[in-house]
């Protein structure tokens, strides 16, 4: 017999939950939000393995092969996850061109005016013109998204830098960013 909920809660539709995820850098919501993923879920309990499991088919249907990405907790704060730059390029082309592609691409801090990049990129090129998640460990740097140019063409980037002086990378990988804004190619896509 079926037994009435104590109470019943309602998240916030997914695109909000991914954009407060992804603007402020929450990691807690993220790792929630990835073991949800989990078949089954909420009927069943959710697994970090069955979680991993299914994004790991996800990622196979986006032509990624085993190896190119490797999701630990979905925060990316484990050790475990690693990925290549050029897989993630792939993953952000296709989410660009996907019909629900907007809501990712919204959700991305903004270069110098929200989020996490509110005090970063704040006064050059890329300023309002690069939509861009970072991620840091001890001896670890990475910048993935969008950077629109000069010439309008919007490019996907990702760059990371793995060394126990990561942390003196940064201006690199802000330069890298506001090189890309700068650029008038005089193409579009």
């Amino acid at each position: 017999m079926l037994r009435p909920a104590w109470a019943t809660h309602l998240s916030d539709p997914l695109p909000l939950l991914v954009r407060e995820i992804n603007k402020y850098s929450d990691n807690m919501a993220a790792r929630a939000l990835m073991l949800s993923l989990s078949p089954g879920f909420p009927a069943q309990a959710a697994t970090p393995e069955a979680a991993r499991s299914r994004v790991q088919q996800w990622m196979r249907t986006r032509g990624l092969p085993p190896g190119d990405l490797e999701v630990d907790t979905g925060s990316g704060l484990s050790r475990a996850e690693r990925g290549k730059p050029r897989a993630l390029v792939q993953l952000l082309r296709q989410a660009w061109h996907d019909r629900n592609g907007r809501w990712f691409v919204d959700s991305l801090p903004i270069a110098g005016v929200d989020g996490t990049l509110a005090n970063r990129l704040r006064d050059g090129p890329a300023t309002g013109r690069a939509m861009l998640k970072t991620g840091s460990l001890m001896d670890v740097r990475a910048v993935a998204g969008y950077v629109r140019s000069q010439s309008g063409r919007v490019y996907a980037v990702s760059a990371i830098v793995n060394h126990p002086d990561a942390p003196a990378a940064t201006v690199v990988l802000d330069a890298l960013v506001d090189w890309l804004a700068l650029r008038n190619d005089g193409s579009r896509r």
